[in-house]
């Protein structure tokens, strides 16, 4: 062990070290998983403001909540708050384990738990006895500013943040006369379980897709443009065939589609 004992440190450099830890055990996976899929974001309908409130709340707003916790519990008594710091310590290490072991190592669940465990149990003692990890965790904590600044402003997300919702969602006025068109989209379905013997959807078993292919064109041999679904039905609902430019599932992305078409903001 390096230089003397860190497990002194002052409450406000041990919740700038819960603030860090919580950044890069929770705070940074979900950015980079939910940053490089905007998409998700479209499907939910999250407005800019929206995905600020996220992104504020995960990076600042939970972590801030623990600290506060770590705080009143060292108010009423000190060594019990200092127990509790080390299990949030514990507790934030072993994800970082967990998720180091996930991405490096092929392992059984269990024995991924196991060893998480284990590297988080050793990582702790390192944390309190050394000085210079402890020095390094609080330089760790600019990330807990930087990971949602990155979020909002550099990954692919930021897209949908600096646009306005309008442009995103699109507003369509109606149709004067409401088409007779119903569209469905079965997402990862497949038709084939619908079928029996002969290659024709079984009507005992589901007697309503039966009835709607006997009033209905089906056509069996039609397949989806795209095996993604944020792909797919954008050239569905546009006529068009993806063009692997990395186009969002939005109405900024594709102002031409069935909506406005028969809507009232047709584009020529």
């Amino acid at each position: 062990m390096d230089e003397k004992k860190s497990s002194v440190r002052p409450f406000r450099v041990e919740a700038l070290h819960t603030l860090a830890l919580f950044a890069l055990a929770i705070a940074q996976p979900v950015f980079s998983t939910i940053g490089e899929a905007p998409e998700f974001l479209v499907a939910h309908n999250a407005t800019p403001l929206v995905i600020v409130a996220f992104a504020v709340g995960l990076a600042l707003i939970a972590p801030l909540a623990i600290i506060a916790v770590e705080w009143l519990v060292s108010r009423i008594y000190r060594p019990a708050g200092k127990v509790l710091h080390g299990l949030v310590v514990l507790v934030l290490l072993g994800i970082i384990a967990q998720q180091v072991l996930d991405r490096f190592l092929d392992l059984d669940v269990k024995l991924v738990l196991g060893l998480s465990l284990v590297l988080a149990v050793l990582a702790s003692l390192l944390y309190w006895r050394s000085a210079t990890v402890s020095r390094m965790v609080s330089i760790a904590a600019i990330g807990a500013l930087l990971l949602p600044l990155n979020f909002l402003f550099v990954s692919p997300a930021s897209r949908l943040v600096l646009s306005k919702g309008g442009d995103v969602f699109g507003e369509v006025s109606p149709p004067k006369k409401t088409p007779p068109i119903v569209f469905i989209v079965f997402d990862e379905f497949n038709p084939t379980v619908l079928l029996d013997e002969n290659k024709q959807i079984d009507e005992v078993r589901y007697p309503n897709f039966a009835a709607l292919a006997k009033d209905s064109w089906w056509f069996t041999r039609a397949t989806s443009p795209y095996h993604q679904t944020v792909v797919a039905v954008p050239a569905i609902l546009t006529g068009k065939r993806p063009d692997g430019t990395g186009r969002l599932p939005t109405f900024t992305d594709h102002p031409r589609n069935i909506f406005t078409m028969l809507g009232g903001e047709a584009i020529a």
